[in-house]
């Protein structure tokens, strides 16, 4: 079963929501990797691990720019932890990062997922959610950003999508 990297600019003490969802979204995978481009607290931590994450890769800020250092960091972890999929946040920002490191790494990227199966096939909904389509990458890295609210959140379980 592939391996899935979950990425985070940062991390609070309490992981919103939507970070809540990826953590439940990697946990379907044999393993799950937890990179983060800040500091990580204990409490955060104790957090994380309720969600099966196997290994938390944290590198804090440097003296890059912002986006150069988050790159920089999901870069390395991709490289690290060779996952087949990583699950990024749906916003301008990581949808960026993604597109990026896909291209830079051979990978590929889907956008506004709302699911992706064991066997990496991700679901996204077309046209304001009227049809949904499923899409599997053919070679190299998967990079996916996921919608918030598509999962539901479940810690230590599989989650389901909602």
């Amino acid at each position: 079963m592939p391996s899935a990297l979950v990425f985070f600019n940062e991390l609070s003490d309490v992981p919103s929501k939507a970070q809540r969802e990826l953590l439940t979204l990697a946990s379907r995978f044999d393993e799950a990797t937890l990179a983060v481009a800040s500091e990580v607290s204990q409490e955060a931590q104790e957090v994380v691990n309720g969600y099966g994450v196997a290994k938390l890769l944290v590198a804090s800020g440097g003296d890059d720019a912002f986006i150069d250092h988050s790159l920089s960091v999901l870069e390395a972890a991709v490289k690290l932890s060779a996952a087949d999929v990583v699950l990024v946040a749906n916003d301008n920002f990581n949808r960026e990062i993604a597109a990026r490191l896909a291209v830079r790494l051979d990978g590929a990227v889907i956008t506004d997922a709302t699911d992706v199966s064991a066997d990496l096939v991700v679901t996204k909904d077309e046209l304001a959610g009227g049809y949904s389509a499923k899409a599997k990458a053919t070679s190299g890295t998967l990079f996916v950003t996921m919608k918030p609210n598509s999962i539901e959140d479940a810690p230590g379980g599989a989650g389901q999508a909602a």
